[in-house]
């Protein structure tokens, strides 16, 4: 405001834009735009980062649908606007969420299909016993072994098997696909959540080797191997993962602060689904 009545402002400014300007409605519009905006842009950054899953998908849209539903009861857009943004990010969510991100989330040991309705559900059971006649496994001992997952029995009635999914004490915690290839590599349910989990949840990752191999094999520098320059690579991935700060880990919507392209924590993102849903009894 103190930019719009200074005297450099009004020989620039038109008379409109100095209205607006000073006009305390037209702050409020912008401030809750950004406020709805805000956990989109935050969950693009953590989707596009190298360790996110595809289990944070449906984790995203979850959290979003939340602060959409929390930040629209204190709104004063019309109903009808209201409608229309719930309709959208409801257009949007069929558009982006399929079987395979259900299934996905059911398989993440931190969630175990916490964010999935029941047919969402029994969507990702499907995917699951189709995948298993894609890999030629056997249908009923996969999902015998999915009904004990889900009801933590047989192999993971053993509480060292979630135990291992906590942080440790450098305050690091193991990633899905090391606790299905580790801890629960005996189960044969273990193939199929390896299959799942390791499809990364964008294309981000994909472009970013692309970019980098542009760096490498250059116009000029075009006599590399396929095999040393896919070595070059690596190491060059590699050195700018070393450069990276740490991550803010993943917490409530309320309390989001801008992520860095790290490790995403996966017992924060339990935990806050832990929160939602003491929220939403409440």
């Amino acid at each position: 405001k103190q930019v719009a009545i200074s005297s450099r402002a009004t020989n620039i400014l038109s008379k409109s834009s100095i209205e607006k300007i000073l006009n305390n409605t037209f702050w409020d519009k912008i401030e809750m735009a950004l406020n709805l905006l805000e956990p989109i842009s935050k969950w693009i950054t953590i989707l596009e980062s190298d360790s996110s899953n595809l289990s944070h998908t449906c984790i995203a849209f979850h959290s979003i649908q939340m602060h959409l539903n929390k930040t629209l009861l204190h709104s004063f857009l019309t109903k009808e606007e209201e409608n229309l943004i719930i309709q959208k990010l409801g257009k949007r969510k069929t558009m982006a969420l399929k079987k395979i991100h259900f299934a996905a989330h059911l398989l993440d040991g931190n969630n175990k299909g916490k964010c999935l309705d029941n047919s969402e559900s029994i969507d990702a059971v499907e995917y699951i016993s189709s995948l298993c006649a894609r890999m030629n496994l056997n249908i009923p001992d996969i999902l015998s072994e999915l009904a004990m997952y889900r009801s933590c029995e047989g192999l993971w009635s053993k509480k060292f098997i979630w135990d291992s999914l906590k942080k440790r004490s450098d305050g690091t915690q193991i990633g899905l696909l090391t606790w299905w290839k580790g801890i629960c590599s005996s189960s044969k349910l273990s193939q199929i959540a390896i299959a799942i989990l390791s499809c990364p949840p964008t294309s981000a990752s994909t472009e970013r080797s692309f970019s980098t191999y542009g760096l490498i094999h250059t116009a000029k520098r075009n006599r590399l191997t396929n095999e040393r320059a896919a070595k070059l690579v690596y190491i060059k991935h590699n050195l700018k993962l070393n450069d990276v700060p740490k991550q803010v880990k993943i917490g409530p919507c309320d309390d989001y602060i801008e992520p860095e392209m790290s490790e995403v924590d996966e017992e924060e993102v339990h935990l806050y689904l832990s929160d939602s849903e003491d929220n939403e009894e409440n």
